[in-house]
């Protein structure tokens, strides 16, 4: 985690480089990330895709694939995958909502509202 913060390209050359030998879920969710980051929204999708056809246990990638939809303002599709990142992954919905990205969404939450 701290090589994607301080040397993300570096970061992104040792995950493809990983992924070429071997497929990983957590490998294809933090190029989704590294991804999502670069501004490559098609790229993080499929690799959170990804991430969860080869472990659908990977619930981390619903919570990438949250982050991506509330960055792309498609409501319907970030409320799904942050449902799903809550019920499978998170205990507190403050929890998977530190992304900026959510600022508009958490009040709502926060107020018990759906």
């Amino acid at each position: 985690v701290l090589k994607m913060e301080e040397d993300p390209k570096g970061a992104m050359a040792d995950l493809n480089g990983a992924l070429s030998l071997e497929e990983n879920a957590l490998a294809y969710n933090n190029r989704a990330y590294l991804n999502f980051q670069f501004g490559d929204m098609e790229a993080a999708i499929a690799d959170a895709q990804a991430a969860l056809r080869i472990d659908p246990n990977a619930s981390i990638a619903y919570a990438t694939l949250a982050e991506i939809y509330a960055e792309l303002g498609d409501k319907e599709v970030f409320y799904s995958y942050l449902q799903l990142a809550v019920d499978e992954y998170y205990t507190d919905i403050v929890e998977v909502m530190p992304y900026t990205g959510f600022e508009p969404y958490l009040q709502k939450y926060s107020s018990g509202t759906t």
